[in-house]
């Protein structure tokens, strides 16, 4: 029986990390899951079926590269290569699941325009680091993209191919709800 182990940087409610837990628990029915946190657990514990087993690198490890080589070591001694499954979500997650790929199928579920989004969040640099985390893509067994549109985007940087899930909440249903702005712009 194949273990999934799903790699975030935290428990801090992001829309990311929300679909992780919400993959943890459906995944959890049928297979053995570890949920695994970067960073110290935060107050706020989201809903995690009781038989997801969590676990914080940084408890184990203080600082990034004792963290990789913490997470390959947990990768490594849950079982043979073609039994494990490492889903990582978000930079700092991806990048340490690129260092992984000797010890599981590893997957990368990419949520977003990554350039852009970094360039809001970093300014210009931000876009450079957008860029690098598309193409560092290429180490990745799997990808998993939103729409077409980021699946071009991933195809183009990192070569590779992606399967398109969807974004699990339906916008197009939520269109009429949205609040729209009527501004008015008087000479």
């Amino acid at each position: 029986m194949k273990k999934i182990f799903i790699l975030i940087p935290s428990f801090i409610m992001t829309g990311p990390i929300k679909g992780a837990i919400a993959l943890a628990n459906c995944l959890s029915l049928e297979r053995e899951v570890y949920l695994v946190t970067i960073k110290k657990l935060v107050a706020y514990e989201p809903v995690i079926n009781s038989n997801i087993k969590t676990i914080c690198l940084a408890d184990h490890s203080s600082n990034y590269f004792q963290k990789v080589f913490y997470y390959r070591n947990l990768l490594k001694d849950a079982g043979a290569k073609d039994d494990i499954i490492s889903i990582s979500m978000l930079f700092s997650a991806d990048l340490i699941n690129s260092f992984c790929y000797k010890y599981a199928s590893i997957c990368s579920s990419i949520r977003g325009n990554l350039p852009e989004a970094y360039r809001m969040d970093y300014g210009y640099k931000g876009y450079i680091l957008g860029v690098f985390h598309l193409i560092f893509l290429r180490r990745f067994c799997k990808l998993v993209t939103m729409s077409d549109q980021m699946k071009k985007q991933v195809k183009y940087y990192s070569g590779k191919d992606s399967k398109i899930i969807g974004n699990f909440v339906d916008e197009v249903q939520l269109e009429p709800y949205r609040l729209k702005k009527i501004i008015d712009i008087k000479s």
